[in-house]
């Protein structure tokens, strides 16, 4: 599926763990700031709806590790988060 096992963001190492149980109805994966892990509950998922999951836990990675919310210029937004993707991009394995 092209999901890698991690990647590293402001010096953060985030791992991404499948969780082949589902705790809940509805929910398909989750992001723990405190872990540095993004976890993808897998059991009877298609890989379309993993892969959203994945990069939706991801945009919460740049949201939580860069104050995202808290930068009100878009320019200024769009910096940080491309810069992210460049460093995902580049460090993921």
């Amino acid at each position: 599926m092209g999901i890698p096992t991690s990647f590293r963001i402001l010096n953060h190492k985030i791992h991404i763990k499948e969780i082949p149980d589902i705790p809940s109805a509805g929910v398909y994966g989750d992001y723990d700031s405190d872990l540095n892990e993004i976890r993808l509950f897998t059991a009877g998922v298609c890989d379309d709806v993993i892969i959203h999951t994945f990069y939706h836990e991801l945009y919460h990675v740049f949201e939580d590790k860069g104050n995202i919310s808290d930068i009100a210029e878009e320019e200024a937004r769009c910096d940080v988060v491309g810069g992210f993707l460049a460093q995902y991009i580049e460090t993921k394995q």
